[in-house]
């Protein structure tokens, strides 16, 4: 894909504001000269470097490229309701409980799921320790789990399961965790059978 429009780069300023190239490069881990030659127009960017810059700094790549006027993406993460989504989400799969006691001010979150359990330690543990392994963690080892569904708190309760569980230690090791619960879900789903009640359809 050939970028060539002045809109791309005017934009790209825009994002970039008033900070060093020397800072944005480090963000982006780029060269300051690479960032230097795209802002110019001398060199075109890879398609995951503008995707890596919208994710960066928080904005569109449609906008970016010109093809929309609407600069951030709407997509309800960071709201009030996205996260009483997410925390309901949790709740009805079995994978956390959550207490408001009356008098206190504070809400308490207990995390059942031992996979998310060990996704919000490594997480914690990283974001404290430092921000660009924090962010390499984030895009190549969080990414493994974007497509996998928060599994029901049944799955967990398998023996195999609960062994893997005790010996996994890393995300590739909760990736066959996650597999093997999965396929525990599944099997059980198959041996129940579909409903045959006398209300089913």
């Amino acid at each position: 894909m050939a970028i060539q429009s002045e809109v791309f780069r005017a934009r790209l300023r825009e994002t970039f504001g008033t900070e060093p190239q020397e800072t944005t490069a480090q963000k982006l881990n780029m060269s300051q000269g690479n960032i230097s030659k795209i802002l110019s127009g001398n060199q075109q960017p890879a398609l995951e470097t503008v995707y890596h810059i919208a994710k960066e700094y928080d904005v569109s790549v449609d906008w970016l490229l010109g093809l929309t006027d609407k600069k951030s993406i709407a997509n309800g993460e960071g709201t009030y309701a996205s996260v009483v989504e997410a925390i309901h989400a949790l709740n009805s799969h079995g994978a956390a409980t959550v207490e408001i006691p009356e008098k206190s001010g504070k809400s308490i979150i207990t995390c059942d799921d031992p996979l998310l359990r060990y996704l919000l330690a490594k997480r914690n543990a990283l974001y404290k320790a430092d921000q660009e392994i924090f962010h390499n963690w984030m895009e190549t080892k969080l990414s493994l789990f974007v497509d996998k569904p928060i599994l029901y708190s049944m799955a967990w309760t398998d023996q195999n399961v609960g062994y893997l569980t005790s010996e996994a230690r890393t995300e590739s090791n909760w990736l066959t965790v996650y597999e093997v619960a999965q396929k525990f879900l599944d099997d059980y789903a198959d041996m129940m059978g579909p409903d045959t009640g006398p209300f089913s359809d």
